[in-house]
């Protein structure tokens, strides 16, 4: 990963989403990825059907956008426990970038908003 990397998220649907596909896992709590990254998207925006949480993470290296991905929680027994650790799913047209956003948020990540 460049030294100038960022992970944002963008508070409302990313278009870069669009076309994404499952790429992989992570397990935290929902209180972690809100200290990460903020609020999850307005549930005006997510099909409660499928998802209950979601948030969209733009990825730029030295300033320049690079790739994004969707945290959400597909199909699960979603907790109001904000605690609660759950196996969250990535979608990202690339799996370089659902790894690199796994390796922030493991590696400690500091809040963005």
């Amino acid at each position: 990963m460049s030294k100038h990397t960022v992970f944002k998220s963008t508070h409302e649907p990313s278009k870069h989403i669009t076309g994404s596909s499952l790429s992989g896992y992570i397990k935290c709590s929902r209180a972690y990825l809100e200290a990460c990254f903020g609020p999850p998207l307005d549930r005006k925006y997510v099909d409660e059907y499928k998802t209950f949480y979601e948030w969209h993470i733009e990825i730029e290296h030295d300033g320049e956008f690079d790739g994004a991905v969707a945290i959400y929680d597909y199909k699960s027994d979603h907790s109001d426990d904000i605690g609660q650790e759950i196996h969250w799913h990535l979608g990202s047209k690339h799996k370089k970038h659902a790894d690199q956003l796994v390796e922030f948020v493991t590696n400690g990540a500091q809040k963005i908003a």
